[in-house]
């Protein structure tokens, strides 16, 4: 139906799938011929020219430094407390952006759907992004990077891209909130400024929170790698680690990796590169599991299940 969604073109999840059904669209932004009644309405508008001014108990720094350091669900209570805070902010919040190729420009509830022939819709800018970036365009893959220096600032907990290329700073603006909770990233390219890939380190590094890890996708991984991985600390235990290995990962460092960071029961899933020679491949995955058993024999701790592709 053009009022909704096209949930199926994300593949969502059960919890992801209850919550994108409940969302209707409104109407499209664009302005339909207005009719005799609505030509002969009263509309008040709201600009700065015509605010009162606000008087609080609070000098101008304080303020200052609660708006600019409130949660988007306290930063609302302040819009909803008075246009003040608005005015002051001018940050709209988005609770979820969604950037495909059969959208145009609809709202829902809170969140804002756009495509890639709408970049210019002003509604995008200074947006602060409260909950969800889900992006699917296979027509434009710089469609992201292209929308990211419009927005204000990104604390999503949620995010799922697909076919995309970014910048590690585009990266870094999505995730460096560190509130990122669940991440799926699927046929993305992300480039360090000198045109190298991201490493494995810097794609983990920014997601301490999260417990739904999926990034199969490639990276850079060096001599160092694995040594950083095993001091890497983490907020949360994740419950799924999905990666892509395409040159020598240490088993050593990610074996330490994984005894601090995995959750009981969790799952490991591993990509190799075609281009891995089979006695690495062999060798990496059995030494792994092996050392693994042996830390569940002596701390009592579970085994993650491992599947490789």
């Amino acid at each position: 139906m053009d009022s909704e969604m096209n949930l199926e073109s994300f593949r969502p999840s059960l919890t992801e799938h209850r919550y994108l059904h409940k969302m209707k669209f409104k109407k499209s932004h664009h302005k339909s011929k207005p009719n005799s009644s609505s030509q002969n309405s009263i509309t008040f508008y709201f600009t700065s020219e015509s605010q009162s001014f606000q008087r609080f108990d609070f000098p101008t720094s304080v303020i200052d430094a609660v708006i600019k350091n409130a949660s988007p669900e306290f930063l609302q209570k302040l819009y909803q407390c008075s246009k003040y805070f608005f005015n002051k902010a001018r940050k709209p919040l988005c609770h979820a952006l969604f950037i495909g190729n059969t959208y145009q420009v609809r709202y829902f509830g809170q969140s804002l759907a756009v495509d890639e022939k709408y970049l210019d819709f002003k509604g995008l800018n200074n947006l602060r992004i409260a909950n969800a970036v889900i992006v699917r365009n296979h027509f434009r893959q710089d469609l992201l990077s292209t929308i990211i220096p419009k927005l204000d600032s990104c604390v999503a907990r949620f995010i799922r891209i697909h076919a995309q290329n970014l910048s590690a700073s585009d990266y870094g603006f999505l995730t460096s909130s560190g509130n990122v909770e669940k991440i799926v990233l699927s046929e993305v390219t992300i480039y360090e400024k000198d045109g190298t890939l991201i490493s494995l380190e810097n794609l983990l590094k920014p997601l301490p929170k999260a417990i739904h890890i999926e990034i199969p996708i490639k990276t850079a991984i060096t001599s160092a790698t694995a040594s950083i991985l095993s001091k890497m600390k983490r907020q949360s235990k994740f419950d799924l680690l999905q990666f892509f290995i395409c040159a020598h990962l240490y088993p050593k460092g990610f074996i330490k990796f994984l005894t601090e960071n995995a959750a009981e029961n969790s799952c490991v899933k591993i990509h190799f590169d075609e281009s891995l020679n089979h006695l690495y491949t062999d060798f990496f995955l059995p030494t792994v599991q092996h050392s693994l058993e042996q830390h569940s024999c002596k701390y009592g701790t579970i085994v993650p299940h491992f599947k490789v592709f």
